[in-house]
């Protein structure tokens, strides 16, 4: 099963090119102005392409 897509995702969670980050928006939190952080659903994470020119 692969990963629910967020807002804050800049590739497809099960995509070859796809690697994790640290949402910016949390810094790798999972809160944002004590709520759950919209831009990554809370998990901390956003997937952005890698190895791409």
């Amino acid at each position: 099963m692969s990963e629910p897509i967020v807002p804050g995702d800049k590739a497809q969670p099960d995509a070859e090119n796809a690697g994790e980050d640290l949402c910016p928006q949390c810094n790798g939190t999972g809160r944002y102005k004590d709520e759950e952080c919209k831009n990554c659903g809370g998990s901390g994470k956003v997937f952005v392409p890698v190895g791409t020119p």
